[in-house]
């Protein structure tokens, strides 16, 4: 072997060594540099979020508006993400950096989406009607606003419905909760008043009663003494007499319970209902309870079919689809 050559093999085996070393002293290999174009990029990233991945999209996402920083789909794209991660301030962000674009159906897209992070955020303050009743003001503004750019954009018109129908029952809510606050005060100012009664206008009040007492003890005639006598004779004869009457009373009444017991005793046998009457009253009490058991059954068909309605119309989210271009 020539000299040329002994130096060649010395040189690679130097060279592995040292890689060999780099290995065992746990040196890591380098990463490889992404050569993404910001479309492949973008379309990696939509893959993901239709996966449900939203969270490794969105690193997609950034990577292609580092590459190219002036187009508007990427945030438009970064704002679906966010709105998928109930992160509605960023989402709201990035539509309102993509509503800039001169493409008319992208700016529509845009405004819709800011309206759609508003509607997913009321939808999630149900509990505080409040702060949604003002999430769905917001809403259904940008609504207006993506079909003043595009009348005929189908999604904000159907949102913009959604939207109202919830904003109509979150304000009967609040009414309905603000009727037994005001109930309640009400009756509080009403004891409040019965309390800061003055002493005073008590003692006025039993004074002025005690008077008319008075008045009407004063108005009444007083008897002579002989009236007084007339009145002690009629009583008198009227005790004398007293014993008789009782006597003819007793004899009248013995009559009377003979007479009533021999009429109670004619009702009953009256009363005896015929098999004819027995069976009309068993097929009206059945038809009482077959009218009943429909009705019952009607309203929980009702309250079903108010149930579906309401989980349809509440509880259905906003679609944002991103989208894809060849920068």
């Amino acid at each position: 072997m020539s000299a040329a050559g002994r130096t060649k093999r010395v040189g690679w085996v130097v060279v592995h060594f040292a890689a060999a070393g780099a290995v065992a002293g746990g040196e890591s290999a380098p990463v490889a540099k992404d050569t993404r174009s910001a479309h492949a990029a973008v379309h990696d990233g939509n893959l993901k979020l239709r996966a449900g991945a939203p969270q490794a999209a969105l690193e997609d996402y950034e990577y292609a508006r580092s590459l190219v920083p002036e187009a508007p789909e990427i945030p438009f794209s970064e704002g679906v993400a966010k709105l998928r991660l109930k992160d509605y301030a960023g989402a709201r962000e990035a539509f309102e950096r993509s509503a800039t674009a001169t493409d008319s159906k992208l700016a529509a897209d845009s405004l819709y989406g800011t309206g759609s992070a508003y509607h997913a955020e009321a939808l999630d303050h149900l509990n505080e009607p409040k702060v949604a009743l003002e999430d769905l003001e917001s809403a259904l503004q940008w609504y207006q606003s993506a079909l003043a750019v595009d009348p005929g954009h189908p999604a904000a018109r159907d949102a913009q419905r959604k939207a109202a129908t919830l904003r109509r029952q979150v304000k009967q809510q609040m009414q309905q909760q603000q009727q037994p606050q005001q109930g309640q005060e009400q009756g509080e100012e009403g004891e409040q008043q019965d309390d800061q009664q003055s002493p005073s206008e008590s003692q006025a009040s039993r004074k002025k009663k005690e008077e008319q007492d008075g008045e009407q003890s004063d108005a009444e005639p007083q008897s002579s003494p002989e009236q007084q006598a007339d009145e002690q004779q009629a009583s008198q004869k009227s005790q004398n007499q007293r014993p008789a009457d009782d006597k003819q009373e007793q004899q009248a009444q013995a009559q009377s319970g003979e007479s009533k017991a021999d009429q109670a005793e004619g009702a009953d046998e009256d009363k005896q209902p015929s098999d004819e009457e027995r069976q009309t009253a068993a097929e009206e009490k059945a038809d009482t309870s077959r009218q009943q058991a429909e009705r019952r059954l009607r309203e929980m068909m009702q309250a079903l079919r108010n149930r579906q309605k309401e989980r349809r119309e509440t509880s259905q989210r906003p679609v944002v689809t991103p989208v894809d271009k060849d920068w």
